[in-house]
């Protein structure tokens, strides 16, 4: 079951999944009428015509495709309930193609090729929505991509909740902890702040409102993405960013730092991957330049890994080139007292651990340069609150935790402000200015002020 963003991220990439199907259907349709069918009519092609036809396919396909918004095809959707749904799409499409098609005088198309295409087009759609089913069962089921909740309440709705999301680990869920909200405290709140957590429900009764209320806003503010099951009337605060959903069988509230734009997150992490792959495929000659060098005046090894915290806490291993000596780690220790920044954060200007070779590196940014495979993978972004360390995330204010609600990235307001300039607070106002004004033409903004300070050498 998909939950939140989640669910409007996969609608979409089944929409962009099924139109770039109906693209090969309606080709191998084309193919098929001209080169396999034969008859003693010729396949009269005119390519105005199909060109125009292809057009107006796309267009009507798009339009029917977004409108279904039912996509919990996971694993609830039966492959009867498939077929049908894509069947009763392509139908209707097919007449509104074949009417238009009849409408314009002088508009020759092959009636068969439209048949060709209509049945061609179905059975590709059924069979890639089946594939796509499998996919994201089989992610779940290895542990992958799992949504972690968080349950709080007592009472009935609550047992059920829980039961639900136990037993359904192919909707894409896993039950991370459960508390009942007559024991739940500050303390218990702070344990959940540091964790990888994708969302909190509360499911309590009426006489929890008070209770509940005051960890709703306390679990927003952090970022942290909070739902209240409103079966029972709750009088909740009103919020700017409340949504209502229907999950489980149940009502809730949802409860974000920000109102979302689904369709601009998803193009924003699409173009990440793009431009990713292929700055990785033109930057490959340095890559292996970088590497030898590093390899010659720093020996082994040439990759420094570190677990950073990133989309809602999860944490992943964030790759760099090695700046510093071997052992560096350990001498944190020994450096502590001459931290220049305010905070958890560890900082200093005039490192001694940093390498010269290091010191040219971080300089030109170009220590930075593997991070492109991260964001290959999905785990950052080009643009976006740098991904911090799990023991700095545990010292945060429920505030400072809001930065994790969007995917790190290689820069954002801090890089192109001052960086070690500003204090840790400042820091911590800029990265939620940037989740505040969010927009694509804001990165395009972000990325375009980025690049001569790198030029420039103000990495360091």
């Amino acid at each position: 079951m998909l939950l939140g963003s989640k669910k409007e991220h996969t609608r979409i990439s089944l929409a962009f999944l099924d139109i770039l199907v109906t693209v090969l259907a309606f080709f191998a349709a084309f193919l098929a009428r001209r080169y396999v069918v034969i008859d003693n009519n010729s396949f009269l092609i005119d390519t105005q015509y199909y060109v125009i036809l292809f057009f107006l396919i796309i267009l009507t396909w798009t339009i029917l495709l977004s409108k279904d918004k039912d996509v919990q095809i996971l694993p609830n959707k039966s492959f009867k309930e498939m077929a049908y749904n894509v069947i009763k799409t392509v139908f209707i499409g097919t007449i509104i193609i074949l009417s238009i098609t009849f409408l314009i005088k002088g508009f020759i198309i092959s009636r068969l090729f439209i048949l060709f295409f209509s049945l061609t087009d179905a059975f590709f759609l059924v069979v890639e929505r089946k594939l796509y089913q499998f996919y994201k069962i089989s992610k779940y089921r290895n542990n992958e991509g799992l949504s972690d909740i968080v349950v709080v309440g007592k009472g009935k709705s609550c047992m059920q909740i829980i039961q639900m999301i136990k037993t359904h680990k192919d909707w894409g869920i896993i039950l991370a902890r459960e508390y009942d909200i007559k024991t739940f405290d500050k303390s218990t709140a702070e344990r959940i702040k540091s964790m990888p957590i994708d969302l909190v429900i509360f499911a309590g009764e009426k006489e929890d409102a008070e209770k509940i209320e005051t960890y709703v806003n306390l679990f927003a503010e952090s970022g942290i993405k909070t739902m209240v099951n409103i079966d029972s009337m709750f009088n909740i605060k009103k919020s700017n960013f409340i949504s209502t959903q229907t999950v489980f069988g149940f009502d809730f509230l949802e409860f974000s730092d920000s109102s979302e734009k689904p369709m601009l997150i998803y193009i924003k992490y699409f173009l990440d991957k793009i431009f990713a792959a292929a700055l990785i495929v033109i930057l490959l000659p340095a890559y292996a330049l970088i590497y030898i060098i590093i390899l010659f005046f720093m020996g082994r090894p040439v990759f420094f890994v570190q677990e950073r915290l990133g989309m809602n806490g999860k944490s992943f291993r964030m790759i760099k080139f090695r700046t510093m000596v071997n052992g560096a780690e350990e001498m944190k220790e020994m450096l502590v007292d001459k931290n220049e920044m305010s905070g958890p954060v560890f900082k200093i200007v005039e490192d001694p651990r940093v390498t010269p070779l290091g010191r040219f590196l971080r300089k030109y940014s170009i220590d930075e340069i593997p991070q492109f495979l991260n964001i290959l993978k999905g785990e950052m972004s080009f643009v976006g609150p740098r991904p911090p360390l799990p023991n700095e995330v545990n010292e945060y204010e429920f505030w400072h935790r809001r930065r994790l609600s969007m995917k790190p990235g290689l820069t954002c307001l801090w890089q192109i402000s001052g960086r070690n300039e500003i204090n840790f607070t400042d820091w911590m106002y800029k990265d939620m200015e940037y989740i505040d004004k969010w927009s694509l033409i804001y990165d395009f903004a972000i990325i375009l002020r980025t690049i001569p300070i790198v030029l420039k050498g103000r990495g360091i």
